[in-house]
């Protein structure tokens, strides 16, 4: 289980990256918080955002 101040600042990076242009990374890291913080709705929102393939965006979503 993920701490709620480690969840929060990997989320921030997940932004971060994606704002800067570097989707993959982004998308990498959003994928990495999903695994470890299934509950997570943000990281969730984050993957369905940057995921490129539609099936997988659709089951993000």
């Amino acid at each position: 289980m993920i701490s709620e101040p480690r969840l929060r600042t990997l989320l921030r990076q997940a932004e971060r990256t994606a704002v800067n242009g570097k989707l993959a990374a982004a998308l990498t890291l959003y994928q990495q918080i999903v695994e470890e913080a299934p509950e997570s709705a943000n990281a969730w929102l984050g993957l369905a955002q940057l995921e490129p393939d539609p099936a997988k965006k659709e089951a993000a979503y």
